[in-house]
């Protein structure tokens, strides 16, 4: 068995999963760099799967392979990852509306749960890319508006659209859903690939 960071050979004494990504990321950050992805005999392992598989010894006879990234491509990776999510949440939104104009509430529910569920996935996004790449959103102005007015008001949208559910209000849903959320969606749009933009920057500034 061998173990390779971007293609480099490591030489660790490691018995489980976890050794290895410990060891191979403080390789990693020592060079300014952090495991994205890790293998075993060309097989990634999902993400979701990594946290719950660390545990593991390592199988006899397979290569694992790392593989590291800078900070800023994962996070510019992530945000337009995010960008084509919420081309996704705008075709779910309008297809909801459609749905409640034509009294399938049913149907308009579970779309709102998914596109709501990409908005979470867009948040978290956000805010990692944040810690990951040292951008204070707090110091950051979009078109002259502070980012955390616009992260509020964000919340401010995402709490009418859950008392509208409660109350099973399917006219009020189809009115915000079809003439709010189109603009909401331009803006976090707007937001996100700002962030590429800034992160982009301060990049080149570092370098």
């Amino acid at each position: 068995m061998a173990i390779y960071l971007d293609e480099q050979e490591l030489t660790l004494e490691a018995t489980s999963l976890k050794d290895v990504v410990q060891a191979a990321n403080a390789q990693a950050l020592s060079q300014g760099r952090i495991v994205v992805e890790i293998s075993l005999d060309g097989q990634v392992i999902p993400a979701d799967q990594l946290a719950s598989r660390q545990a593991e010894s390592l199988p006899q006879g397979k290569d694992v392979h790392l593989v590291s990234s800078r900070p800023s491509e994962l996070a510019i990776d992530t945000l337009n990852q995010c960008l084509q999510s919420l081309d996704e949440a705008r075709k779910i939104t309008s297809d909801a509306a459609q749905l409640l104009q034509q009294d399938d509430t049913t149907a308009a529910i579970e779309q709102i749960a998914q596109s709501m569920s990409i908005w979470q996935q867009v948040q978290a996004v956000v805010s990692q890319s944040t810690q990951l790449t040292g951008i204070d959103l707090n110091t950051r102005e979009l078109d002259g508006e502070p980012i955390n007015d616009i992260i509020r008001k964000h919340v401010t949208h995402l709490t009418e659209l859950r008392d509208l559910l409660k109350a099973k209000d399917s006219l009020g849903l189809a009115d915000v859903l079809t003439y709010e959320w189109p603009s909401v969606l331009d803006r976090w749009q707007q937001l996100v690939g700002e962030m590429i933009t800034w992160i982009e920057e301060e990049d080149k500034t570092n370098d």
